[in-house]
């Protein structure tokens, strides 16, 4: 088992499910960083044509805000993002977390933790 950081599963699961509280730049950004790992891994493959078209049309090149915004990287892009989410007390107040460990569980509606193995399926039960 893998050990837990709250940083890392906490912007895991912001970025999956709660996309809500993103800026518009940010989900562009997001976009155009998996469209260019795309692009990447087709070039690896022999495949230049595809990532061209890739690039063309989704990987925002030239866009001297995205390519701001990805500067660092996409995981600090994820991670700044968290950090500002994290500064509004409302906003990271509905994360599905385990009532035993505390600890964010892997999606809003998950009623089994996978780090203490604890499952509240049927506690009224």
């Amino acid at each position: 088992m893998i050990d837990y950081d709250e940083e890392t599963v906490l912007c895991r699961y912001v970025w999956r499910h709660c996309r809500r509280f993103m800026t518009g730049l940010e989900l562009r950004a997001d976009r155009a960083a998996t469209v260019r790992e795309k692009a990447a891994r087709a070039t690896a493959m022999g495949s230049q044509q595809l990532a061209k078209v890739l690039l063309e049309q989704w990987g925002c090149v030239g866009d001297l805000e995205i390519d701001a915004a990805l500067a660092e990287g996409c995981q600090a892009l994820h991670l700044r993002a968290l950090r500002r989410i994290q500064a509004d007390p409302d906003a990271l107040a509905g994360i599905n977390r385990c009532p035993r460990c505390r600890r964010v569980v892997q999606t809003p509606t998950a009623q089994q933790c996978l780090w203490c193995n604890h499952d509240w399926h049927d506690v009224s039960a």
